[in-house]
């Protein structure tokens, strides 16, 4: 009797596996997850470091893990020893994304060409400012006479003084105006000697770069100066500067500053110029 009910045991049991009423359980496949922690700070401030743990786990072994800012690559991991990676972020806010929204992408593979991103957006805030000096009075060829305000053609922009020849510090002016070529011209520290201008006899001056500007004196705001292009470095001088021209320049520092000029000396003799200027704080 109790073979006969195993026997049919065993014709029900096969009969249902045949007709599907039961199926081998299924393996549990890992979960491909990119993981940026709900701590990361939304909102950050120029010179904020941002750095946090980002966890990855794949249901194969690992073969890529990229972090784009935008649609530029800054970072990936060459060699992978598994299907999880703790990677760690870390980015430093620069200028230039004052007032901007960063989108961090992680996009990681495996090895069967399963792909998972994860996106970190963060707000910048502009919380750089613009400080702003008028009828800055510079003479011509470093002279150690005074005219006006002017007390010589040395300029410090950080500081908005004015410095002659023999106070001239050179670890710390970063404008410079002379006569090149008989055309009144904004000159780097630097370049004083090779344009046959006056610097005392003193070295180590800091270098400037310039170019000419579209942008609007009045309302620039520190965001546009960030964004515009570095002069090359051929830029040391620019030259024939003209009443209300407006000059870009960029300093050994990295500070960025607009120039307009608002008085020349008639016909590249004169003594000296008065030009606004702004400059990032």
């Amino acid at each position: 009797m109790k073979k006969t009910a195993y026997f049919f045991a065993f014709v029900l049991l096969s009969f249902l596996y045949s007709c599907g009423g039961i199926t081998d359980p299924v393996p549990t496949q890992t979960a491909f997850t990119v993981t940026v922690p709900s701590t990361a700070p939304s909102t950050a401030k120029v010179g904020d470091a941002l750095a946090f743990a980002v966890n990855v786990a794949a249901p194969n072994t690992l073969t890529k893990f990229e972090v784009r800012k935008g649609s530029s690559s800054i970072g990936n991991v060459p060699t992978f020893t598994g299907a999880t990676l703790t990677y760690n972020f870390n980015y430093t806010v620069t200028a230039q994304d004052a007032g901007q929204t960063l989108n961090f992408i992680f996009l990681a593979e495996d090895a069967k060409g399963n792909s998972k991103s994860a996106t970190y957006t963060v707000n910048v805030t502009s919380n750089v400012s613009l400080i702003t000096n008028t009828d800055v009075r510079l003479l011509n060829q470093g002279a150690t006479v005074t005219v006006g305000t002017a007390t010589g053609s040395f300029y410090i922009s950080a500081e908005n003084r004015v410095q002659n020849t023999a106070e001239a510090d050179p670890a710390k002016v970063d404008i410079t105006f002379g006569i090149v070529t008989l055309q009144p011209s904004f000159v780097s520290p630097d370049a004083r000697v090779a344009n046959n201008l006056n610097v005392g006899g003193k070295t180590g001056w800091t270098r400037t770069l310039f170019s000419t500007s579209t942008l609007n004196f009045d309302n620039v705001t520190a965001t546009e100066l960030n964004n515009v292009n570095p002069p090359t470095i051929q830029n040391l001088v620019v030259q024939n500067v003209v009443v209300g021209g407006v000059y870009f320049f960029q300093t050994t520092g990295n500070k960025r500053g607009l120039i307009r000029v608002k008085s020349l000396p008639p016909n590249g003799t004169g003594t000296d110029v008065v030009f606004d200027i702004k400059v990032i704080k």
